[in-house]
């Protein structure tokens, strides 16, 4: 396009061309005194004023939209957005799944955005779009996972001879992460793989004594693995060896613990002796020992005296090896008056059977040259050493409620010398009735099976004395109280019958002075407590004292475990002094019998 321009000569103006394409229109302007003064103005003015005028803004159409818009993981919080890029554009937006702007506007030319400060091994939606002064291209979407975090191994242990069982940290990862565990026995010639989605697993078919190179690598949603976790090595376990034998006995059973090495669950132990049939059982592998030992429990009813040789040996037919003939069961000889004699043989583990009964003595080798075992079951009348009258007095001087029953003495001889003390504990196993109906109750008595006791014979002191807790154990399932002791004695069963009357229990001192150090201060009774006593309890109950208006100042439970009695601190519920008065106590039997009783004390501060 062109432009006109006046040019003067005398009073004629004349016109000459001039390109204006290149000038802003808004800076042109005529003087209105030279347009009038010009031939035919009018016209010229019009059309000069069509040519000056504004040019309107051309408005390009929108870009067009990416063509291909996808995620790659950077980190397990960062994704990089890509596209190609397209022509026309100001600029490009990366929206969310619900179409909020998340990257800003971007410039013409930019091929990718990074996104940070995501979750690890989480799916993200996104959207893209071009845009300029036309408008927005249609929007293209794209799903992409931010990365996983690389797991750590953190344990790999042989459950057995095929197997091996891995434990690893999830290191931040989601629940839905999966896992790509590569194992390998020959780590330089070829690695096989195991994929999982938890944070375990059971490495299955392997071979027996075999060391298995480790090492474990996660996966995101897209498949993207991440670096390899430092390696571990873990052996499969070899046939299992024997190296030495120990037993406690629990009726007609002996519970064996087999030492040695490579043991597992399922194993199984056998009994083996030259002439007689072979005793199968099952054993429990002992995997706190690092499968250093194995327990199995054998029923010897019936089985011949002498020595016997154990084996344990696995599914797959593997024999440990022998033991060699490790175990003795001990020939008896009934002596009448309810004694029974064993010989023991030194050399190895012995095993005395009470005929007519489950209880049993084993003794370890070593510890008795040239010995015998002496065992009465009815010391009260036919005792080995003891007094009988001993025994009796040391059960008057029970407490109210408290009895003993199955009263056995052991005695045993070394080169026909008593021998009292033991280089080593010598097991043994007192038995109870529980059959009429088995339902933890001690035939006849109402007794909790559970709250036995095993009680030793003081002589000295004529009295029961608790063995304790930590050297004995009540079997349930067998009705046997077994012990470990390293000193033979008479010992007893006691427990405490819950069928007493609730109106014989008392407490003292009354009027109670805590802080009084004579007649009437705290009682101290062994096994109960120091303070206020409610003596002669039933088996089970409770005690509430109240002041004479009627309020609660405390409630006291008591067990068969108390023995009969429950001491009182004088101490409120909120463990405060309750104040000198005159005090209302209920007791009530919650066991056999019922009932309840009320006792009136007082306290003197």
């Amino acid at each position: 396009k062109k432009a006109s321009t006046p040019r003067r000569s005398s009073r004629t103006w004349a016109w000459s061309s001039f390109p204006i394409s290149s000038l802003h229109l808004a800076s042109y302007s005529l003087s209105r005194k030279a347009l009038e003064k010009s031939p035919a103005s009018s016209a010229r003015t019009h059309a000069l004023a069509a040519i000056l005028a504004p040019i309107p803004p051309v408005i390009p159409p929108p870009p067009d939209s990416p063509g291909s818009f996808y995620g790659e993981a950077v980190s397990p919080a960062s994704i990089k957005w890509l596209w190609p890029d397209v022509s026309l554009e100001t600029g490009y937006r990366v929206l969310s799944s619900t179409g909020g702007v998340l990257s800003g506007s971007l410039a013409a030319g930019t091929t990718y955005w990074l996104e940070t400060g995501r979750s690890t091994n989480s799916p993200y939606s996104r959207r893209l779009l071009a845009y300029n002064t036309g408008g927005e291209s249609a929007q293209v979407s794209a799903i992409a996972y931010t990365l996983a975090n690389p797991p750590a191994l953190a344990s790999a242990t042989a459950l057995n001879r095929t197997v091996i069982r891995t434990g690893w940290n999830a290191s931040g990862n989601p629940p839905q992460t999966f896992y790509e565990l590569h194992y390998s026995s020959d780590p330089a010639s070829y690695w096989r793989a195991v994929s999982t989605d938890t944070t375990a697993l059971d490495l299955t078919n392997l071979l027996p004594g075999t060391p298995y190179s480790l090492k474990i690598r996660a996966l995101n949603g897209s498949g993207v693995p991440t670096s390899f976790s430092a390696g571990n090595v873990a052996a499969t376990l070899s046939s299992p060896a024997i190296s030495s034998l120990s037993g406690i006995s629990s009726g007609q059973n002996i519970s064996l613990t087999i030492k040695g090495s490579d043991f597992c669950d399922g194993d199984q132990v056998r009994f083996e002796k030259v002439g007689q049939a072979s005793v199968y059982m099952y054993g429990s592998a002992v995997t706190a020992q690092d499968h250093a030992a194995i327990s199995a429990a054998v029923d010897i009813t019936g089985l011949a005296a002498g020595a016997w040789n154990v084996v344990v040996y696995n599914a797959d037919t593997t024999d440990s090896g022998t033991s060699g003939n490790d175990l003795f069961l001990v020939s008896t000889v009934t002596l009448g008056g309810g004694i029974t004699q064993g010989l023991i043989d030194n050399s190895m583990i012995s095993t005395l059977t009470i005929p007519g009964g489950s209880e049993q003595v084993i003794v370890p080798p070593g510890i008795l040259p040239n010995g015998f075992i002496l065992v009465s079951t009815n010391p009260e009348t036919n005792p080995i050493t003891v007094g009988s009258a001993t025994i009796l007095a040391a059960t008057r001087a029970l407490r109210r409620g408290q009895i003993t029953f199955n009263i056995r003495e052991y005695a045993a001889y070394s080169n026909n010398a008593r021998v009292n003390t033991f280089a080593e504990p010598v097991s043994f196993a007192i038995s109870y009735p529980d059959a009429s109906p088995d339902d933890g109750i001690v035939d006849g008595t109402g007794m909790n099976e559970l709250d036995l006791r095993l009680m030793l014979l003081d002589e000295a002191g004529a009295s029961w004395v608790e063995v304790p807790g930590a050297e004995y154990e009540i079997n349930a399932a067998n009705n046997t109280v077994t012990a470990r002791r390293t000193h033979f004695s008479t010992y007893a069963l006691l427990g405490f019958s819950p069928a007493g009357n609730i109106n014989l229990s008392k407490v003292y001192p009354v009027p109670w002075e805590p802080n009084s150090a004579g007649k009437f201060g705290s009682a101290n009774i062994a096994g109960c407590g120091s303070g206020l006593i409610f003596d002669d309890l039933p088996g089970e109950g409770t005690i509430r004292i109240y002041t004479i208006p009627g309020d609660l100042v405390r409630e006291l439970s008591f067990s068969s475990a108390n023995n009969g009695c429950k001491a009182w601190d004088g101490k409120n519920a909120s463990g405060r002094n309750a104040a000198s008065g005159v005090y209302i106590a209920i007791i009530n039997n919650k066991g056999a019998g019922g009932g309840s009783t009320t006792k009136k004390l007082a306290i003197e501060r």
